[in-house]
């Protein structure tokens, strides 16, 4: 889509989340890659104020 291949993409995150964690003053990276609701993340991380959560569509196929 951006012409850009993911390595490229991962060594820039690499490059700039010091960076950018340095600035918020914080960690921005979850402790676990896979939570089971939102619940469950709202118990994790109480201090969120609101959640999104990015799906992707797939074809349903049967066989």
């Amino acid at each position: 889509m951006f012409d850009l291949h993911r390595s490229r993409a991962h060594r820039w995150m690499l490059r700039l989340q010091p960076l950018l964690e340095k600035v918020l003053g914080q960690k921005m990276a979850l402790p676990q890659r896979k939570l089971e609701s939102v619940e469950e993340f709202m118990v994790r991380f109480p201090g969120a104020k609101e959640v999104m959560i990015d799906g992707t569509e797939r074809a349903n196929i049967t066989r």
